[in-house]
């Protein structure tokens, strides 16, 4: 048989059940006397909660339900707001299993509390927004300064917002006017008390009261390192101040080294570094463009594309930085076939020299304009000629080698009759290359060759007969 206190279903209706629910009933009642209640989290029971733990043991004698409640073990039961078990009291539930909630007095950093508005008997209306504060009534805000935003109830009729602070234009008055509307529904102005601190009192950051120019001031729980909490300078907590604050939406705070250019850093949103945020991370092969996928990951780009950027790719043969076909290099980056311009400074096929626009057919030495080199019969004077009639014409005063006409040199030229390469005189050519006559009976037809032989058998015949004369004279004188 269990015991009574571990009993929690039915009661039966048998006489033996009832007695032992009896029993068990009246156990419940002596701890409620004497040692503090389990119900709802109370030290001690009330009248009330006697009658109506009476009125349940009448109840149980009737066979019906009872339900134990107890505050504390993370369910919901009847009577409770919320129960979080072990966290009731350090979260947003109390330890009455009452829930914590904008205008119930205590500053919840958890919902998101910077202040509590103050409340008073009677409700009132927000003289800015001309709608009715929650029904309970706050301490009208001010229209100027620092004042404590009221949650404002909804046509549901629950209460939202509120408790973060406003910062009104400065006041330049000692008072502002309000609307309370009483619960009577007739409404009387009053002056509400000036939100701005008095000048002659002496500020101090940390004692737990916002003054001046503070944003916040939760006294010692003024904190430069817990989470959402007011800084020691009575400052809000803000993205930069090196501390992660959910309630901000922060993700990252790095305080000075948060950046929007160093990769993978936290961002001065104190959002993380992520893809889109135009940075290229150590995850990334790029952030933004056209060549830049969703993923930030370049897109893969085909051969095709690669034609035209200048440089030789893969199968590539030529790239002259388009994708245009009759310039050498086609559209798709293979070498054509064309015909040589000369004068365009490169030497192709059939040209001996291109100089481009230096290419000239009238100075010396220069890259002809038919892209050849300089050559004697040019009708140019280059190095090492001393002439350039421009004809292939020997027998001019300039001869096919560019140097002058000479006589002596064995070639009939220019004016010259005769030159047969010497200087010797009755040879049939004078030193002036001029023909020599050496006899006059000679018939017109006989030709040089055959005047100079019959001029040097005659010249011969003569030496040779006067020689013997010469020898046989004494020998003729003395026979004598």
């Amino acid at each position: 048989m269990r015991s009574p206190l571990e009993r929690t279903g039915l009661f039966p209706t048998s006489i033996g059940a009832a007695f032992l629910g009896i029993i068990s009933s009246i156990a419940l009642y002596q701890i409620l006397q004497f040692g503090g209640s389990i119900f709802s989290g109370q030290t001690s029971a009330s009248s009330s909660s006697r009658s109506s733990i009476q009125s349940s043991l009448r109840a149980s004698s009737s066979s019906s339900v009872f339900i134990e409640k107890l505050c504390g073990n993370a369910t919901l039961d009847p009577g409770e707001q919320c129960d979080l078990g072990y966290r009731n009291g350090i979260g947003t539930c109390t330890k009455e299993c009452k829930a914590l909630t904008c205008g119930d007095g205590i500053v919840t950093q958890q919902l998101g509390e910077e202040c509590e508005p103050i409340r008073v008997k009677a409700p009132t209306k927000d003289p800015i927004s001309n709608t009715i504060i929650a029904s309970g009534g706050y301490l009208p805000m001010g229209l100027c300064g620092t004042v404590c935003a009221h949650p404002v109830v909804g046509p549901d009729g629950k209460e939202s917002g509120g408790c973060r602070w406003k910062f009104l234009p400065m006041c330049l008055s000692p008072s502002s006017a309000f609307v309370v509307i009483s619960s009577s529904s007739s409404s009387s102005e009053k002056p509400a008390a000036s939100s701005s601190i008095s000048s002659k009192k002496a500020v101090v950051c940390g004692d737990g009261v916002k003054e001046a120019k503070e944003q916040c001031d939760q006294g010692s729980q003024n904190s430069n390192t817990q989470p959402d909490a007011c800084r020691t300078n009575c400052a809000l907590a803000r993205c930069g101040d090196g501390v992660l604050d959910p309630l901000n939406a922060e993700l990252c705070d790095k305080g000075g080294l948060n950046s929007n250019t160093v990769p993978n850093a936290c961002r001065t949103n104190c959002k993380k570094a992520s893809c889109g945020d135009g940075v290229i991370d150590l995850s990334e092969t790029c952030d933004g463009g056209l060549d830049c996928t969703p993923d930030c990951t370049k897109k893969p780009q085909p051969v095709q594309q690669l034609c035209g950027n200048g440089k030789i790719d893969g199968a590539e043969k030529c790239d002259d930085r388009n994708q245009k076909s009759g310039d050498g290099c086609s559209s798709t980056c293979t070498i054509e076939a064309r015909k040589p311009v000369c004068g365009n400074g490169r030497i192709e096929k059939g040209e001996l020299c291109d100089d481009g626009a230096a290419n000239s057919d009238t100075l010396p030495d220069h890259c002809r304009l038919t892209c050849k080199h300089p050559v004697c019969g040019d009708h140019i004077v280059d190095a090492g000629e001393q002439c350039d009639d421009g004809n292939l014409e020997q027998r001019d005063f300039c001869m096919n080698s560019c140097l002058p006409t000479l006589c002596g040199n064995g070639i009939v030229e220019a004016d010259e009759q005769c030159d047969d390469g010497n200087k010797v005189t009755l040879d049939g050519c004078a030193p002036e290359c001029r023909l020599e006559v050496l006899h006059a009976a000679a018939p017109k037809s006989m030709s040089n060759s055959a005047l100079f032989l019959l001029s040097s058998l005659f010249s011969f015949v003569a030496g040779v007969l006067g020689t013997l004369t010469v020898r046989l004279m004494p020998k003729l004188g003395q026979s004598l």
